[in-house]
């Protein structure tokens, strides 16, 4: 008997034992949970700072409450496409867009981090009273769902769940101005360690926005993507990235435009000190008031700089952007920037260009230039272009030059009779035409004409001869 009390008192003590060890990981656990959360939290607030259109107004995690409450602040700048709209809206020339509410934390123990879970955090972002006022079919409190998904001592995902809307667009909240609707949206991004920012993903499926004799505004399938990302000073310096638009479309005073299918993708590597990319722009059908339209256009484009200089581009761009440098010494700055590239050989390839307009007629081209390592001295004077070698291969339609200047005569001399500006617009690209016989460096076939230039040393070379010196030709073009 005493032996069986006494292997239960064993086991009753085993239990007990094991039970005060796994409380004990429990906390321990949890603590560092939170000390990692604070400091994910502390780093996302760093690179907030970064973001000149972006502020952290509060960002504060209470730790025996299990709560993160935040406000951000999102102000376009002028060159922003979202600023004009934005002031539209909400009448003022800096408009703005705030977010605040509170997230949730999760408790975390042993057993999820055992399991290999994140530790996270949820809230909602709720409606600004103004902007809910103004939007009387909302049909939730929130415009968004924000989860954080924190791995401790790994990486951090945030993920935001959009809510959409349908319905009329008022003015302080009492008369209504238009109608205003976009489809249910998210965002996400992924940030690691010390790395920062490594992965951007957005999908705006539609929005559109109306208001009579001021904006009608269409956009369709916005998506944005970004991975395997390395930022440097607000530098892209690797990655690969997409901007992808199905279509956008509307009125501004009365002056309606429309594109459809654009598409800028690059990828940027840096390998044995070089920063090299590859980027690519498509676009499908644009219109713009007074113009005959684009069918197609597409660019790719290869770059090959120093990898340092191009960190180094960053770092000078945002001391200037953080008013360290005094406004007539910016180019001075940049200058020096340029010639310390060089010196180390650069390189730029449009290996493709291809614009085709309404009616069939067509560009097309490619370019390619190298500079060695240039000498500082060697920028000063002609000796610069010594040090330059390259092609150019470009060929255009005649009907696309026509259509070019005489959509220059009618934009300049918008109440000229069309007859008019017809008959000049021919007269003028016939001693174009002419002009491009005469000149060596240009072919005309039929109703195209062609240019097939390649550089070496300093010196235009045709069919494999040298014909005459960069620098004479641009004097002559000049004079």
């Amino acid at each position: 008997m005493a032996s069986g009390l006494a292997k239960a008192g064993v086991a009753v003590g085993v239990v007990v034992l094991g039970g005060a060890a796994w409380a004990g990981g429990d906390r321990l656990v949890q603590a560092q949970a939170q000390n990692s959360l604070q400091e994910a939290l502390d780093r996302f607030e760093a690179d907030a700072a970064a973001v000149d259109e972006f502020d952290v107004i509060r960002l504060a995690y209470d730790r025996d409450a299990g709560t993160v409450d935040y406000r951000f602040r999102y102000r376009p700048e002028s060159d922003n496409p979202l600023h004009e709209p934005l002031a539209e809206l909400q009448g003022t020339p800096e408009p703005s867009v705030s977010a605040s509410g509170r997230m949730e934390v999760e408790d975390y123990g042993l057993a999820r981090w055992v399991s290999g879970q994140p530790f996270r955090a949820a809230g909602t972002l709720p409606w600004a009273e103004a902007v809910a006022a103004d939007l009387p079919a909302l049909e939730q409190d929130h415009w968004a769902t924000l989860e954080v998904a924190h791995r401790p001592g790994g990486d951090t995902r945030i993920h935001l769940q959009g809510t959409g809307y349908d319905g009329d667009l008022l003015m302080a909240g009492q008369h209504r101005i238009g109608e205003l609707s976009w489809d249910a949206w998210e965002a996400s991004a992924q940030i690691a360690g010390e790395a920062g920012l490594q992965a951007l993903h957005a999908e705006l499926p539609r929005a559109w926005v109306g208001v009579p004799g001021e904006v009608d505004l269409r956009i369709d399938g916005l998506r944005m993507r970004g991975d395997n990302l390395v930022i440097v000073d607000s530098l892209l310096v690797e990655g690969d990235s997409e901007l992808a638009l199905d279509g956008i479309e509307g009125e501004f005073d009365d002056e309606s435009f429309r594109m459809r299918d654009l598409r800028l993708a690059g990828v940027t590597r840096e390998t044995d000190g070089r920063s090299r990319s590859d980027l690519s722009l498509e676009l499908g059908e644009t219109r713009a008031e007074g113009l005959t339209g684009l069918q197609q256009f597409r660019a790719e484009l290869h770059l090959d700089l120093d990898a340092a200089a191009v960190r180094e581009a960053g770092r000078l761009g945002r001391e200037v952007e953080a008013g360290l440098h005094a406004l007539e010494d910016v180019d001075a700055l940049y200058q020096q920037w340029l010639m310390d590239t060089a010196s180390h050989g650069a390189a730029l390839e449009l290996r493709e260009l291809r614009v085709v307009d309404a009616r069939g007629d067509a560009l097309d081209g490619s370019l390619t230039l190298r500079a060695g390592e240039i000498p500082p001295a060697a920028w000063q004077g002609p000796g610069l272009l010594e040090y330059l070698s390259g092609s150019l291969q470009a060929g255009v339609d005649r009907g696309l030059i026509r259509t070019s200047v005489r959509e220059d005569m009618a934009l300049r001399e918008p109440h000229r009779p069309a007859a008019e500006v017809d008959r000049e617009a021919e007269e003028i690209v016939a001693m174009l035409i002419q002009g491009a016989r005469e000149f060596p460096l240009f072919t005309v076939e039929d109703d195209r004409v062609r240019l097939d230039v390649e550089v070496a040393e300093g010196m235009i070379v045709v069919d494999g001869e040298p014909m005459m010196a960069v620098t004479d030709l641009m004097m002559l073009l000049q004079g």
